[in-house]
């Protein structure tokens, strides 16, 4: 039987700070912030969702519309709506630091086909905009790994200026939905997790989950990549794999060297399991993998966790499975997190399904829908 080698979850977001690298304010009339994404399939758009920042300090600048446009062929908003709702941009429709899902069905149908360009699109739309009257959207975090791409893409007005981003970016802290499935990437906020060492409370954390039952027949998990600061270059650390009953499956200690590489920042770094020490695992089955750290001063300085606003958002990733926060102190109770989550992945190696495909993971567009 074929096996097949991937990262989980594809789709899930490692911002390397907590810094927000996108913030757009709008603050003029026909300033809009806007993600271009192409369709995965056909779909009735019905909701628009994304992280708001903040109102201005004179918080009621007019009309704010939320909808779907298509795209001009120099891959910007057309300024055609497809279908859209206007908001009073007021502290009710925008409460401030809060992940908001509006829908936009009050005018139009927004129906889109397999294959096409079509833009998310906010806009500052009629009312007194400026400098104090405008609206902030979170529109992405500094990030790595293979959620940093060129397309989708964002695309801005500010104050009348163009203030597009097209370089390599994290996804776009904005999506859409139709009754089933949920487009792009959504609402999530990262956490700087600090002073983590074996004298800290906790001093084991990682990932608690679960693999869809149908994906494949068994598994091994490999290693995993996450986004770590190191201390310095005396840290130590172990990775753990345990099964549902807490009995220890797999299990490497890494030097100081190891995990230092010359570089004490955050950033991505891939940790591996020996292969002959390789547990077969099951689909449908718990497990965690963890890293407890092992020195009382020099362990971690620091890890990334990505944060949800409901474990409906957390479970758009990982389709029927679980990958979830877990942690405890000193070997003790795990306390498990289902709206949080380290910035970490796995490395799977995977049979191929029972009915030939070879195993994969549900994609956010069309396994979730956040409804």
């Amino acid at each position: 039987m074929a096996r097949v080698d991937f990262v989980y979850p594809w789709f899930l977001p490692q911002p390397t700070s907590v810094s927000n690298s996108g913030l757009r304010r709008i603050q003029a009339i026909g300033d809009y912030v806007s993600c271009i994404r192409q369709a995965e399939e056909a779909a009735t758009i019905t909701k628009v969702g994304f992280l708001f920042d903040s109102r201005g300090t004179n918080a009621t600048p007019g009309i704010c519309r939320v909808g779907i446009q298509t795209v001009n062929t120099s891959g910007n908003p057309s300024g055609t709506w497809l279908g859209y709702t206007d908001y009073t941009a007021d502290s009710t429709n925008f409460p401030n630091f809060s992940g908001l899902n509006l829908d936009i069905t009050a005018n139009g149908t927004a129906s889109i086909t397999r294959g096409q360009l079509y833009a998310i699109v906010i806009k500052a739309e009629s009312g007194t905009w400026n400098s104090t009257n405008n609206l902030g959207f979170t529109t992405l975090f500094a990030g790595a790994g293979q959620y940093v791409t060129t397309f989708p893409t964002m695309k801005a007005v500010v104050n009348g200026v163009v203030n597009n981003n097209n370089n390599p970016q994290p996804h776009p802290n904005i999506y859409c939905e139709s009754s089933s499935a949920t487009y792009g990437n959504s609402q999530i906020s990262p956490t700087n997790i600090t002073s983590w060492n074996s004298g800290a409370t906790p001093d084991e954390i990682g990932v608690k989950f679960s693999l869809e039952s149908s994906w494949t027949t068994n598994f091994n998990v490999l290693g995993m990549q996450g986004i770590l600061g190191v201390t310095n270059s005396a840290a130590t650390a172990t990775m753990k794999l345990y099964d549902s009953s807490s009995t220890l499956l797999q299990s490497k200690s890494f030097t100081a060297t190891e995990l230092f590489a010359g570089n004490a920042g955050a950033g991505m770094r891939t940790l591996m399991f020996d292969t002959a020490t390789l547990s077969s695992l099951t689909p449908g089955s718990t497990y965690r993998l963890t890293l407890e750290v092992t020195s009382a001063s020099l362990g971690f300085t620091s890890f990334l966790q990505v944060n949800f606003p409901n474990n409906t958002v957390g479970r758009a990733f990982v389709g029927g499975g679980t990958y979830i926060k877990t942690q405890r102190t000193n070997a003790g109770a795990w306390t498990d997190t289902d709206t949080a989550v380290p910035a970490w992945k796995l490395i799977i190696s995977a049979a191929t399904a029972s009915g030939g495909g070879a195993a994969t993971e549900p994609r956010v567009g069309l396994n979730a829908g956040l409804n």
